[in-house]
């Protein structure tokens, strides 16, 4: 498809340092890879959105509603003195 060399790669970072800077650069190579990833991923079947289980909703929320019931506070004593 594209017939790079080495020489043509190497100018094109090079022209990409020189616009984008260092560290602009670093975050646009990370989100251009996960990017692809995804992609890849997508066109696998491997989706990443798909949804879990019914038995695991079902648990988390129990979960949940344990752990606030730990974070609650503690019921007043009915003394109203105030």
């Amino acid at each position: 498809m594209f017939n790079l060399g080495p020489m043509e790669i190497a100018l094109i970072l090079v022209v990409a340092l020189l616009i984008f800077g260092p560290s602009r650069l670093m975050e646009l190579s990370k989100s251009v890879g996960k990017a692809i990833h995804e992609f890849r991923n997508s066109m696998e079947g491997k989706d990443s959105d798909e949804k879990p289980s019914p038995g695991a909703d079902i648990k988390a929320v129990n979960e949940k509603d344990a752990g606030e019931k730990k974070d609650d506070e503690p019921p007043s004593s009915g003394n109203l003195a105030g």
